[in-house]
C-alpha cells in the first residue's frame, strides 16, 4: 500500500513539473483593471458557492477522535450520504494542529444545504464544526449511509400474497399479517365476477 502511495506521489510530481514547463496564460484576475477587480464572491475556496450542483461539504475542524461512522450518524440526519472521508494527518505538523479535516458528500444538493445550515458552527465533541462547499465529487448510484428514519422508506413492501407481490391501494384490503386479509380480496373479486354475468 505504501508503494502504491509513493508511485502516485511520484506521478503527481512529474505531472506538476511537466505543467510548469509549459507557458500558461495569465489569469483574468491578474489582467483586471483596478475598477474591475474581483470581489469576495469571485474567490474560490472552502466557501466557494460557484458550483450550485456540488453536494460535497468540506469539514475544517474535526476532533481527532471522531470516526467516519460518527460523521455518518451526525450528517446522515439530513439525508443519504454519497461519501464520507476524514483526512488523517500524514506529517508531524498536521498532527500538531490537533484537529483533522474531512469531506461529506450528500446524494443531492437540498440535503447538503440542510446539513450545512444545521451543522455549521455546531460544537461536536468539543470542536466547532467549520463547514464550506468542496469541489464536486462523483455521486455513486447507491448511498454509503442512509438515515435509519429513511431506511424504512427504501425497504420493499411486505409480501401481499398477490401475483408479483402486487400491493393494494385500498387500506381496507391491505395485508398486515401476510395472507390473513387475502380471502376478503378473493371474495370481492368473485362477487364482481358473478355480478357481471
Amino acid at each position: 500500500m505504501q508503494a502504491e502511495r509513493e508511485i502516485r506521489h511520484k506521478l503527481k510530481k512529474e505531472i506538476a513539473e511537466h505543467s510548469q514547463k509549459r507557458p500558461t496564460e495569465p489569469k483574468p484576475a491578474l489582467l483586471a483593471t483596478p475598477d474591475k477587480l474581483p470581489g469576495i464572491d469571485d474567490l474560490s475556496g472552502s466557501h466557494d458557492t460557484g458550483d450550485p450542483q456540488t453536494t460535497n461539504i468540506f469539514l475544517g475542524s474535526v476532533n481527532p477522535k471522531m470516526t467516519e461512522e460518527m460523521l455518518c450518524q451526525e450528517f446522515g440526519k439530513y439525508g443519504p450520504l454519497a461519501s464520507v472521508k476524514i483526512m488523517w494527518p500524514r506529517t508531524d505538523e498536521e498532527r500538531s494542529r490537533n484537529r483533522n479535516c474531512g469531506f461529506v458528500a450528500y446524494m443531492n444538493r437540498k440535503d447538503a444545504e440542510r446539513g450545512m445550515k444545521n451543522i455549521d458552527g455546531k460544537i461536536i465533541m468539543e470542536y466547532e464544526m467549520k463547514l464550506g462547499w468542496g469541489k464536486t465529487v462523483p455521486i455513486p448510484p447507491h448511498p454509503v449511509f442512509i438515515p435509519p428514519q429513511m431506511l424504512q422508506l427504501t425497504l420493499p413492501p411486505p409480501p401481499s400474497g398477490l401475483p408479483f407481490n402486487a400491493q393494494t391501494k385500498d387500506k381496507r384490503f391491505a395485508s398486515r399479517q401476510g395472507d390473513a386479509e387475502f380471502p376478503k380480496v378473493n371474495i370481492i373479486i368473485h362477487v364482481l365476477y358473478y355480478a357481471c354475468f
